[in-house]
């Protein structure tokens, strides 16, 4: 597949860090775990989908899927480059107003290591682009859905995952300044190569169509801990500009192919269980909050609340019916240096 890009599509071209992205991508990981990579996160969130997440999964569930391995889901492209759940969700749900009738993106997730190829929508019904463009109440459940799953799968290791982004974004930032664009591209997967003005994407032999991008540019979209050699392109019907959704190694651990375990230092100090909690409580968390987020008892909690207390890095508090948990600065402080 070629995309090809004139200067002002080049000027248009900017990276986005997406919390929807990653909740699609995460939901789609649920039944391709081939997507992620080997020993990550993505991997084990079975346990702690909430069953309020139906009507999305379904919805991922339910999208076209081919012999060669891609799948089809509406999303919007916000133009911010950093936006919010709360912005992402809000246009989604928006699609469906008589205002903003714009055709959603279609999002197109290659499969297995060498799988390749394009589809097109074949399936109408309940998860139909054009059934829930006119239907607000349609799109505000699926948005609800979206909320509830990100909140149980995508929050308590979001900070980490922005972080880590925020630190892979700088470094592409250098190497524009230093080498170009067109270079950044090519080092962002395996699967990509720059050349005469276009980048080229390995589709293992499938053919796929020269799309000219003019001046709308690209949209990239890094997500952490996907296969290195996934990519994602999304197209919509609009001026919008399309997306191209690519992988990024989890600094936390090391690559596979070294034979290494991981290095999360954290997990190093409190056991990974206690690491999970500790990245899970944020501002400030209830013990039921973080039974359901993590999708443990309230007892498992409690007891891990307890070793922490003692460690010095949580305080405990009751607010009403509900007992409350906070990092203390030292709990803040190995947070911030384990990522």
């Amino acid at each position: 597949m070629r995309l090809v890009f004139t200067a002002a599509g080049l000027a248009r071209t900017t990276f986005t860090i997406s919390p929807l992205h990653h909740t699609l991508f995460a939901a789609l990981c649920l039944r391709n775990p081939g997507y992620a990579a080997t020993g990550s996160f993505w991997r084990d969130l079975a346990q702690r989908v909430p069953p309020r997440a139906a009507a999305f999964l379904e919805r991922v569930d339910a999208v076209t899927t081919t012999d060669s391995g891609f799948v089809w889901m509406s999303a919007p492209l916000m133009e911010s480059t950093r936006p919010t759940l709360g912005d992402e969700l809000e246009a989604l749900a928006n699609l469906g107003g008589a205002e903003q009738p714009a055709e959603p993106y279609g999002f197109a997730y290659p499969g297995q290591l060498g799988d390749a190829g394009l589809s097109v929508p074949a399936r109408s019904g309940r998860c139909d682009a054009a059934y829930l463009r006119g239907n607000v109440s349609g799109l505000r459940e699926v948005a609800d859905a979206v909320r509830a799953f990100y909140t149980s799968c995508i929050a308590p290791e979001w900070a980490g995952i922005r972080r880590q982004l925020e630190t892979h974004l700088a470094s592409r930032a250098e190497v524009v300044c230093l080498h170009g664009l067109g270079h950044a591209l090519s080092k962002l997967s395996p699967r990509l190569r720059w050349g005469d003005s276009t980048l080229h994407i390995d589709t293992s032999g499938v053919r796929a169509p020269e799309v000219v991008l003019g001046a709308r540019g690209l949209a990239l979209s890094p997500l952490l801990s996907a296969s290195q050699r996934f990519v994602a392109v999304a197209f919509s019907s609009d001026a919008r500009r399309p997306v191209l959704a690519y992988p990024v190694a989890d600094e936390r651990s090391e690559p596979m192919a070294r034979g290494t375990a991981s290095v999360d230092a954290l997990a190093r100090v409190v056991g990974h269980a206690r690491a999970r909690v500790l990245r899970s409580i944020g501002a400030g968390r209830a013990t039921g909050e973080l039974a359901q987020s993590l999708a443990v008892s309230a007892s498992t909690v409690s007891e891990h609340m307890t070793a922490l207390r003692l460690a010095g890095l949580v305080v405990t508090y009751r607010e009403g019916r509900a007992v409350r948990h906070v990092l203390t600065a030292l709990g803040h402080r190995l947070l911030e240096s384990s990522v």
